[in-house]
């Protein structure tokens, strides 16, 4: 789970009076800067200048991997935000700047670019929220503690680079800073559901913990936090449902499981009932890990919900709170026992 970013560094780039053209593995993107209030500015308006003759502006593009080797490069979508931290190279703090995606694939200041000097060497560090508008996390001495969950926090780093005219193209690749739960449910003995609703967790505990800029860990938790937390679910079909939680990386000591909850009303031999169902997810190896989607699969019977499996999978995007079912779980009514989950 990735999201890859080219640096392209240009002198040239001073001359252009803030317009930037891009080139993307795909297509070439153009476009302005944007000011503090996020509004694009005309080309005239964008006019920037180093502070002095030997630094050179740094401009970003962005491709997005979702974990698996068969999922191709993606841009990153519209109206991310991700703040680069430029630090001297074993030393001191030296700027930072914050980009927004206007396009997908482009990155934009919200301000002013990045200029870096050519001649001394830097280590970059980019954090954001891959979510719609998501305010950037602002780090203190390096650490941001202010974690909530379900949010997907990403990072990169780039250790040791020093720009020139000869060494233009760079490379970050993000990553989920994140664990994800994936729940997919299956419904058994011919029960009918007429409404579900209220699906819950408990998850790895989040107040203890904190993000580390330099080295881009958050924790891990060691312990469960009792006090449930809701998923987002969304139906697959008449006879499947998804629910889909994101959490910081939890690892224990001893064999543990999560318990995850929901509340159903169904009808069984023509009568109506309203039931909370309650199952487990075992903690896969005592450890589940940063970047890491772990797909649970579920089956509802009558009279319990029993764990089948668990894999890990893509991780699952979502649209405005909502999961985007993957292709593997856009099954047919009847394939619920089939291993498609599997």
């Amino acid at each position: 789970m990735s999201i890859y970013i080219k640096i392209i560094i240009s002198a040239l780039a001073v001359s252009l009076l803030g317009l930037i053209t891009i080139s993307c593995e795909k297509s070439t993107l153009t476009y302005n800067s944007i000011n503090k209030q996020g509004i694009p500015v005309t080309e005239e308006d964008s006019i920037e200048e180093p502070s002095r003759k030997d630094e050179m502006r740094v401009n970003f593009i962005g491709n997005m991997n979702e974990f698996s080797a068969t999922t191709d490069y993606q841009a990153i979508p519209e109206n991310r935000y991700v703040t680069v931290y430029a630090y001297e190279y074993g030393g001191d703090f030296v700027k930072d700047v914050k980009y927004y995606t206007k396009e997908a694939g482009t990155l934009t200041p919200v301000d002013q670019a990045m200029y870096l000097i050519s001649s001394l060497s830097y280590s970059l560090y980019g954090a954001g929220v891959d979510e719609k508008n998501y305010a950037v996390p602002v780090f203190t001495y390096g650490t941001f503690s202010d974690l909530e969950y379900n949010t997907d926090y990403i990072w990169a780093d780039i250790i040791n680079i020093s720009p020139t005219l000869l060494t233009n193209n760079y490379s970050l690749l993000f990553r989920h800073r994140c664990t994800q739960v994936v729940v997919v449910l299956y419904i058994q003995d011919s029960i009918e559901i007429k409404q579900f609703s209220n699906m819950q967790i408990t998850p790895s505990v989040i107040s203890d913990i904190d993000w580390n800029l330099y080295y881009g860990y958050i924790g891990p938790s060691t312990s469960i936090n009792q006090t449930k937390q809701s998923l987002s679910f969304t139906q697959i079909n008449d006879t499947s449902y998804m629910g889909t939680f994101i959490m910081p990386p939890l690892k224990v000591s001893e064999s543990t499981d999560l318990s995850v909850t929901f509340d159903v009303s169904l009808v069984i031999n023509s009568v109506t009932y309203s039931k909370t169902y309650e199952g487990v997810l075992p903690v896969v190896n005592n450890y589940l890990q940063a970047d890491t989607a772990y797909h649970y699969k579920m089956r509802l019977r009558e009279d319990t919900v029993l764990f089948d499996n668990v894999r890990v999978q893509d991780w699952v995007k979502s649209v405005d709170g909502t999961p985007i079912i993957p292709d593997i779980y856009n099954i047919t009514e009847g394939d619920n026992d089939s291993s498609a989950a599997d």
